[in-house]
């Protein structure tokens, strides 16, 4: 299931700083400092914070999993600090020049600045430029791009609305209550993981639910207000070379009642109640988006969530995640 994007010499030489403080730091996620080691399970040069590491990395060798070559920065944000440490601003330029390319988990300004204090340019970046990162990973950006590509039927019945525009989420959420959905999604374009999202009951007082998160999510610049269904949760993913995209694979999702997300199933043959027309299908309804990122310069890991409705067999697209994911490191 792996793609053929990359030789196995790229992939040894890869350079991996998996910060999510940069984008990630006011998730509502237990351990978002600890999370770029989970590069040490990927083939290449993994950039993780010092600490008491020694047994992991020890284990990791013992198994023959996981990275070449391990660089321990003295800070929790490696990419906000590591243009500063002389060792590793001299070993990631040197190695960028003869060919290594550069993984972030997500690209933000950060990733950028640390870009330009090196010396270097998105040719030396295996991410997507700031620009096609934001968009691809806004799920109302995602939606008009799908409405651009006359693909807008991709996505449940959705309106994307301002939170102080009172009079258009509740005409939407009430258009939506009669319309034969299980329940209402309001949700915030911007973040990740379940998080600034909310399931509405249909029930009389659901204005007694939207609005206490609308006034919790008041300076956000637009809330999603979408039909939700009783689903199975799936994903797939791609991975975006020079050449094009080539599709990596399909899981099934585990999410939880408040849609965070716990984690995903990976497997060499069949999926628990993902199948193969599933597959198919999230790959034919998610081509088209990976082919204009790449036709904008993205590079790498690029993911989309999809559900299954389970009155009706209905796919409907969710979101796309431009970043490397979960997935990634069990690929």
């Amino acid at each position: 299931m792996k793609p053929n994007v990359l030789s196995n010499q790229q992939e040894a030489s890869m350079i991996r700083i998996h910060d999510l403080t940069t984008g990630f730091d006011g998730l509502n996620v237990p351990g978002i400092p600890y999370y770029a080691d989970r590069a040490l399970v990927l083939r290449g040069t993994a950039f993780v914070s010092d600490g008491p590491i020694d047994e992991h990395l020890a284990y990791l060798k013992d198994v023959d999993v996981g990275a070449n070559e391990v660089v321990r920065l003295d800070s929790e944000r490696l990419v906000g600090d590591l243009a500063a440490r002389e060792e590793a601003r001299r070993l990631v330029v040197e190695r960028a020049k003869g060919g290594s390319l550069l993984q972030f988990f997500s690209v933000t300004g950060h990733e950028e600045r640390l870009l330009e204090n090196l010396g270097l340019d998105w040719s030396h970046a295996y991410s997507a430029p700031l620009a096609v990162t934001r968009e691809a990973n806004d799920k109302a950006e995602l939606r008009r791009l799908a409405a651009t590509l006359g693909l807008a039927g991709h996505f449940p019945r959705f309106r994307v609305c301002r939170p102080s525009d009172a009079s258009a989420v509740y005409g939407m959420v009430g258009a939506l209550m009669n319309d034969g959905c299980d329940f209402v999604v309001l949700k915030r374009p911007d973040l990740a993981s379940g998080d600034g999202m909310k399931l509405v009951e249909r029930c009389r007082n659901w204005a007694d639910h939207v609005d206490p998160y609308l006034a919790a999510h008041a300076n956000a610049r637009e809330i999603i207000v979408e039909a939700g269904y009783e689903h199975v949760p799936m994903s797939v993913q791609w991975e975006i070379g020079a050449d094009g995209p080539s599709f990596a694979c399909a899981t099934a999702q585990l999410i939880d009642e408040s849609f965070t997300h716990c984690g995903n199933i990976l497997a060499s043959g069949e999926l628990p109640d993902v199948t193969a027309v599933d597959v198919a299908e999230m790959r034919r309804m998610s081509e088209p988006f990976v082919r204009h990122y790449w036709s904008r310069g993205f590079r790498g890991i690029c993911g989309f969530d999809f559900l299954r409705a389970v009155r009706d067999g209905r796919r409907f697209m969710l979101e796309c995640n431009g970043r490397v994911t979960a997935t990634t490191y069990a690929n």
